[in-house]
Order: structure tokens, then sequence, then C-alpha cells
């Protein structure tokens, strides 16, 4: 989730602006803007970033307990609070934006390492684990040793197969240690950042108007969709390409993938129709009732989905890609409507609360 800086910076709405894109003005808010915006900034602050710092810290300190004893209730033990961390991170990063501060590092990429940590970042971790001491710090070393899936192929791939030595387990502890200072900061960032996001007006130096904020929040959202369907279903599964990419599979050394899924859906689903204020309610605050029937309808098709793909116990590292079969249709499915919200997002539902929808550097344009 890159909070700071990264979705919609303000150079890329004023070249857009430049170019004939339609501006937001204030006319556009309202009071279901406003609603819907402070609810999800209260979401995020009292739910989301409180738990993910909570479990960074309680991961932390599992991963020191297992070095202490290194037996099997210890690395259990660690390995549910992994997960339990991870589970969170799937659901909060789909908010991809928070209001524009200067001079602020960003921890996203710190955070999970992209989503690409194939054998180039097994070789990254093993080597620092197997670095001289003393142990120094890793926070200006390379992303693939500093976050979630460093520690996922630690826990469960790497001690599974050989006990971690001592040094081994001192740079692990470094680099759980440096993910919960990471977590503490990227909440710190967020509470910074809140009144900007929650309502601009009351703010300088940050978003305009609450449409500003929405449709930043809109295609930062509608950016991550597409990354979920590329890169967690379509490149695994072969769809584009013919041949699996099962290197690039998030959750793949827990068997979490299908979980990570289903985590970031709920994300989604929170944002568009869940709770009491969501994008439903800002489209109908709007008249476009017919953008809500199609936003429900698609969401109604990708629990189905789920449901099938849960019923049948098969994550997408699993599936039997060379016939037709249940599960198999059902990723696919899940993925044409994926892409189809995505397009729903794009071509209506941005423009329809007020902003502007952008390009992204996902699908190439």
């Amino acid at each position: 989730m890159q909070l700071i800086k990264n979705i919609l910076p303000i150079c890329c709405l004023c070249l857009l602006t430049a170019c004939g894109a339609t501006t937001t003005t204030s006319t556009n808010t309202s009071s279901a803007s406003f609603d819907a915006l402070s609810e999800w900034g209260d979401l995020y602050t009292q739910t989301y970033f409180t738990n993910f710092e909570t479990q960074s810290g309680a991961l932390s300190d599992a991963l020191g307990s297992y070095c202490e004893a290194s037996d099997d209730d210890s690395l259990h033990a660690v390995q549910q609070a992994w997960l339990s961390q991870h589970k969170t991170w799937q659901t909060l990063r789909i908010i991809n934006v928070a209001p524009l501060t200067d001079d602020l590092p960003t921890y996203s990429d710190r955070i999970y390492a992209g989503n690409l940590f194939n054998s180039d970042g097994e070789s990254a971790v093993d080597s620092l684990l197997d670095s001289a001491l003393p142990v120094t710090s890793i926070a200006n070393e390379s992303v693939l040793v500093q976050g979630i899936p460093a520690l996922e192929y630690i826990l469960f791939k790497k001690i599974p197969e050989q006990v971690l030595t001592p040094s081994q387990c001192l740079w692990a502890i470094n680099i759980a240690d440096n993910l919960a200072v990471m977590a503490t900061y990227l909440r710190a960032q967020w509470l910074e950042n809140l009144a900007d996001f929650k309502n601009p007006a009351q703010q300088t130096g940050g978003y305009s108007d609450r449409t500003e904020v929405l449709a930043a929040v809109l295609n930062g959202l509608n950016e991550y969709i597409e990354i979920i369907a590329r890169y967690k279903i379509n490149r695994p599964m072969g769809i584009e390409n013919s041949v699996p990419d099962t290197a690039s599979v998030e959750g793949r050394f827990s068997g979490e993938s299908l979980a990570v899924l289903m985590d970031n859906i709920s994300g989604i689903k929170r944002l568009l129709v869940g709770g009491e204020h969501n994008v439903v309610t800002l489209l109908q605050d709007v008249g476009e009732t017919q953008h809500v029937e199609s936003l429900q309808n698609i969401m109604t098709r990708l629990d189905a989905q789920l449901q099938i793909i849960t019923s049948a116990g098969v994550d997408v590292l699993a599936i039997d890609i060379s016939s037709q079969n249940a599960p198999r249709t059902a990723y696919l499915t899940l993925h044409d409507q994926l892409t189809a919200l995505s397009a729903l997002l794009f071509d209506h539902v941005i423009d329809a609360v007020g902003g502007t929808a952008l390009f992204n550097s996902v699908d190439g344009d």
C-alpha cells in the first residue's frame, strides 16, 4: 500500500489537467462524501493500522521466543503471529493513498517487497542470514530482506528445512524488529495526515477538497484491483501467457495464496458496499442507481466464485489448469469479474462521484 506520494501525486493531477482532463471542484463534494471519508479514515485508524502495528510487535516477540526454544510449539506460535499480521496487511493495503505530505519516507515496498518475491528474494534472505555478526541495521538494505515475504520464507520454508543457527536467528529477529518499527511509523503517518484525508477543506498543503480525496481513493483502488487480477490470478494461472508463473504467487511458502485473494477482496468489499457509508451510498447520493446495481452484481458474483474455490479447498498453486474443472472455472470467472469491476470504476464510478479516472501503470496505458 503506497501510502504517501504513490498513486496520485499532485504532479500527475496537474499533467492531466493540462491535457484537458476534467478537474474536480468543491461543488462535487457532499455530506455523503464527508461521511464516507470520515468512516474510512476511522476504520483504518482504529482497526487496520492499529492491528497491524500490534501484530507486528507480537510477531517480533514470538520470533524471539522461538529463537530461545527452537521447538515445534514456538515455531507454530510465530507462524500464527505471521499469519495474523499478514491477513491484516492484505486487507488494509487496499487504500493506496493518504494526504500528500512532503519529505516523509514510504514503507509499503519495504513492508511487502512487491509481489515478486522469487528466487532473487530467497537468495537475498539467505545471504543476509549468513552475514557475519554483529547485526547491523537493515533499513537501507534491499527491500527483499526487509518485509513480510522475507519472514514468510524464513518461517515456512527455511526453518522447517533446517533450524536456524544462533547468528541466523539474530538476523531474522532484526528483520522482524525492523518491520515492527515500520508498522509504527506507518500508523503515525496516517494519524498525522488523517485530518486532510477526512476533511481537506480544513487542512492546507494537502488535498484541495473531498472530491479529490475520493478520486485518489478510487483510482488507487482501481489500480490495486488490476494488480490482483493480473499478478495474483492471471500470471500464476498462465491465462494470458499460457505458462504459469508460480514464482510470483503471494503466500506460496505459507499456503496462503487463496487467503491473500480473499483478504484483498474483503478489503475491496468493505470500501465498496460495507459499513454504513461506502461507494454505493456515494453513488446513491448523486442519483447513479444504475451503477449501484452493476457494482452490487459484481460483488455478488465475486462472493460466489470465492465460495466455490473455498469449498474445493484449492489455491492457485494447486489448480489443475490442464482441464476444465469447477475451481479453475471459478478462478477464471473471478479474474473476469475483477476486470469488470476495474472497468466499472474507471468508466463510470469515479466520474459519477466527481473525480477524474486516471490511467495506471498496471495495464501499460
